[in-house]
């Protein structure tokens, strides 16, 4: 009898993770502009675009950028710094818009076929969607802001593990019940400050 409840106990909170994980809808974010050039991570733009080039950064480049807390933002404004001069000595076509791709953070400029079109498809990691330069369509409430320490990423390569261990962080918290069920991820580049969010 004891083990039979212990498997309906198991089998409850799997459904109710399964539900949750189906909540988790893909939804449309408004994408903000970094240095007055729309960036795009984790977030597919809405409008079709032509690519212009590419630029890069090391991971050494990237933590270069980084004090006492995980801080995108410098990378990703020395990544269009980069970009533009390029452009200015007639390296490069000139561009609206860059994607970043979170595996090598490389940078991907285009031209936006509407470049007043801000609105694209938010991506997941781990089933939950996540919000970098970007904010989302719809209106929501706060659940609780999660930080990622230099302990969390240590090994790290890319942006994509450094995302994975912040959402990674916020699912154990939400399936011990030290917080309420969410959403999505808002993360700060500045700070890679995670705000998990409920919508309404």
């Amino acid at each position: 009898m004891k083990n039979a409840t212990v498997v309906m106990v198991l089998f409850c909170l799997s459904f109710a993770f399964s539900l949750q994980a189906q909540s988790r809808k893909t939804s449309k974010s408004t994408v903000k502009k970094v240095s007055n050039i729309p960036v795009y991570l984790y977030a597919d733009p809405e409008t079709s675009y032509r690519e212009v080039g590419t630029i890069k950064a090391t991971m050494s480049f990237v933590i270069a950028g980084m004090s006492d807390a995980p801080d995108l933002s410098f990378t990703t404004k020395e990544l269009l710094n980069k970009a533009k001069r390029k452009v200015k000595k007639g390296k490069m076509k000139s561009f609206n818009a860059m994607i970043i791709d979170p595996d090598d953070f490389s940078g991907m400029l285009v031209n936006l076929k509407d470049p007043s079109n801000n609105i694209a498809t938010v991506n997941k990691i781990q089933g939950v969607p996540v919000y970098l330069y970007s904010e989302p369509n719809k209106s929501y409430k706060k659940v609780k802001t999660i930080s990622a320490t230099w302990s969390n990423l240590t090994g790290v390569e890319s942006i994509k593990e450094m995302v994975y261990e912040l959402v990674k962080k916020a699912k154990k918290q939400e399936q011990s019940g030290k917080i309420k069920s969410f959403d999505a991820i808002i993360i700060q580049p500045n700070s890679f400050k995670g705000t998990l969010v409920k919508f309404n």
